[in-house]
């Protein structure tokens, strides 16, 4: 089994409740079809909103504005452009998760301009996280990564004018309990995101995760090779995990890892009613699950040659006899690293 699953289907994380630092030099990114900022020149960013943990408590109620704001400038300093940016925010929710374990889902943010003159670039950013991504068909002009935020530049808003954002998210988190998060709004100066002293605000909505609804869940641990025995083969295991989410028993749990570099070969699996290969992939027919029931196997390969670190992949199904008849629509899956004393 040869072919690899290329790690990082994630972009990076975000988790909103923004404290910013001076701005790092990194590499700008937009989205198809849209201008590609250049890294900013260091900026002193003011720090508005404290951060918010990934999983904070949600707050009852609908999200609430808040505007920072400053004391007024002492004589013959600088005058600061008051804030003229507010912003409400739809919900997150996370749906079903696809065959990889990965979970999608939007929200909208609603930006208006309540002064009286056009805010060429309204700002909002983004704290990165774990759980959290970001992906690049979200409704920004300039989309930017630094280290540990994103900034993102909507079009220049006319006096009184409001507009929508469809934010497309992803996660790899198979579940949580309801969060609040924020992100920061701004207006900047320029589209290198240089934010205006005192026009700050934060914008919050709560995450959480739709109830599972399929016939199964599925967990994996890595499988970490050792180091090779007198006959050059090199050993490993995970430990897979699956419940029967369904009210009914299900007779045939298939097993089924993808075809790639994670073993050369599977060997001593117990457990398994049947094991066989499908086009290269190795499957184990497990006995009978009842319903809530949880099952939790090992599942040994070997390998000749030393594994470059990868993320492969697992499913589960239910089949309607022994020999591995999956029935359509019952498939979950998900990833797990696989790595070898070569890649450290």
């Amino acid at each position: 089994m040869n072919t690899k699953l290329r790690r990082g289907l994630l972009t990076a994380a975000v988790t909103l409740g923004v404290t910013l630092g001076v701005a790092s030099a990194a590499a700008a990114v937009s989205r198809p079809g849209t201008r590609a900022a250049p890294a900013p020149a260091a900026a002193e960013r003011l720090t508005v909103a404290e951060p918010v943990a990934p999983n904070e408590p949600a707050q009852a109620g609908p999200a609430v504005v808040k505007t920072a704001t400053r004391a007024p400038a002492e004589s013959g300093a600088e005058t600061r452009t008051p804030a003229v940016l507010t912003a409400t925010a739809t919900d997150l929710v996370y749906g079903q998760p696809d065959l990889t374990g990965l979970r999608s889902g939007s929200n909208v943010i609603t930006v208006t301009n309540h002064g009286t003159e056009p805010v060429d670039f309204p700002l909002l950013t983004f704290r990165v996280n774990k759980r959290d991504v970001l992906t690049q068909d979200a409704d920004c002009t300039y989309l930017a990564k630094r280290t540990t935020y994103l900034t993102c530049i909507i079009d220049p808003l006319a006096a009184g004018e409001s507009r929508e954002l469809v934010l497309p998210w992803q996660t790899r988190q198979a579940s949580g309990r309801v969060a609040t998060v924020r992100a920061r709004l701004e207006q900047a100066s320029d589209r290198d995101g240089t934010p205006i002293a005192g026009t700050a605000s934060t914008v919050s909505w709560q995450v959480s995760f739709a109830k599972l609804t399929g016939v199964f869940t599925i967990k994996a641990t890595p499988l970490v090779y050792g180091a090779a025995d007198e006959a050059g083969v090199r050993h490993g295991s995970t430990l897979v995990t699956i419940q029967n989410l369904s009210a009914e028993t299900v007779q045939y749990p298939t097993v089924t890892f993808q075809a790639n570099g994670a073993a050369a070969t599977f060997a001593g699996w117990t457990g398994c009613v049947r094991t066989f290969l499908v086009d290269w992939d190795a499957a184990c027919v497990e006995a009978p699950l009842a319903p809530g029931q949880v099952r939790t196997l090992e599942f040994p390969f070997q390998a000749d040659l030393p594994m470059q670190e990868n993320d492969a992949a697992v499913r589960v199904e239910a089949a309607t006899d022994a020999n591995g008849t999956v029935i359509p629509g019952t498939a979950v899956g998900t990833t797990y690293l696989v790595t070898s004393p070569s890649d450290n």
